[in-house]
């Protein structure tokens, strides 16, 4: 059976709408424990940064994506190492 494309925000509102997952506490969360540490990064102009094993990456002066130890930038787009259609 073929289904529909799921986009990212659908996926964002659906976790936040029909499973209660508390986004904005999530924003806090990263607000409170990496928020210094990104907002030096983007006021020295770099395109990422990694904390703790997690590397975040930026454009226009937001964090935009966050990629873990398997994953890497490259181009501006993120490739997950292991996936053999590196997304």
């Amino acid at each position: 059976m073929n289904f529909p494309e799921i986009t990212d925000h659908a996926l964002l509102r659906y976790a936040e709408r029909v499973l209660d997952v508390d986004i904005p506490a999530i924003r806090r969360h990263m607000e409170e424990t990496v928020g210094p540490q990104l907002q030096a990064a983007i006021a020295a102009r770099a395109a990422s940064c990694e904390i703790d094993g997690v590397r975040y990456c930026f454009k226009g002066g937001k964090v935009v994506t966050v990629l873990t130890e398997t994953q890497a930038c490259r181009r501006g787009r993120h490739l997950e190492q292991d996936s053999p259609r590196g997304r």
